[in-house]
């Protein structure tokens, strides 16, 4: 197994989810194959995006709109990526408070002073 990642320690309900199976015949066999993800043990806090209104003068709001609806960061911050309502869903829920998603959200390395 590749080092840093680990399988998955679903119960066998929820990870049957996770499995992606493909079966096909070859001369006078069947031959099927699980694809079963591997997981990083990173875990990230997910944080919705809430845009308001500021103040900038009297009588004057300026409102930035978000391209994304969700930013998730590490325990330490270092690391991060931003996604959609759609790309939420399209992750795993194998519990109403966790997320499991494929690698099709860029993860960045935040370093300090670097914008």
């Amino acid at each position: 197994m590749p080092e840093g990642l680990h399988f998955p320690s679903f119960p066998s309900l929820e990870l049957s989810h996770l499995i992606t199976p493909t079966i096909f015949s070859q001369d006078t066999y069947f031959v099927y194959i699980l694809q079963i993800p591997l997981l990083q043990p990173t875990v990230y806090q997910l944080y919705k995006l809430q845009p308001f209104p500021i103040r900038q003068q009297e009588n004057v709001f300026v409102y930035i709109a978000t391209k994304k609806d969700f930013i998730f960061t590490d325990a330490m911050r270092h690391k991060y990526g931003k996604m959609t309502y759609q790309e939420l869903q399209a992750c795993f829920t194998p519990d109403a408070l966790s997320y499991v998603c494929k690698e099709n959200v860029p993860i960045l390395t935040y370093i300090p002073n670097e914008d």
